[in-house]
């Protein structure tokens, strides 16, 4: 193995210094180049993977305050609904309360003024018959102490009717 290694040209002793180098380059590449690159590899996945599970988690939080504000307004659109339709309700019942009152009101004029109507038209029919009663009264007054025929009686009669 000695002639191989000969007939190769190759030196023991500098296959070893060789050896030696290349094992001491690999542990200062491994410490000073690979492991600061695994290093800075692995922080920038760990950053990434953060930058996507905080965009999932955004991602969620957007979606949940959608629905929250989707609910919020569907709950104020039925609320405003129910308050539409209550104003709208009281606004009837008002206006209901408003004719009946109105109506009752105006029955109660409408007897009112039958009533003083009556009142005064049966003040009227006493005044008429009163004042017809005295005047009767004082012709047959004035007839009787004037003793006269059937003829003159018409006239006297006429005469005071006149006045």
């Amino acid at each position: 193995m000695d002639k191989l290694i000969a007939a190769l040209g190759i030196n023991p002793t500098i296959l070893a210094a060789q050896l030696f180098n290349f094992v001491v380059l690999v542990f200062l590449l491994y410490k000073v180049g690979y492991k600061p690159i695994l290093k800075f590899v692995n922080e920038r996945t760990a950053k990434i993977e953060e930058g996507l599970k905080n965009a999932e988690d955004a991602t969620k939080a957007v979606q949940d305050a959608q629905a929250e504000q989707a609910r919020v307004i569907e709950e104020a659109r039925a609320e405003g609904r129910t308050i539409v339709a209550s104003a709208r309700e009281a606004a009837e019942k008002q206006a209901t309360e408003v004719l009946e009152k109105n109506a009752a009101q105006v029955e109660n004029m409408k007897k009112k003024a039958e009533a003083d109507l009556q009142a005064l038209r049966t003040q009227m029919l006493n005044e008429v018959r009163a004042e017809a009663s005295g005047l009767v009264f004082s012709i047959a007054e004035k007839v009787l102490k004037e003793k006269v025929t059937s003829s003159e009686d018409k006239k006297i009669v006429e005469k005071y009717l006149e006045k």
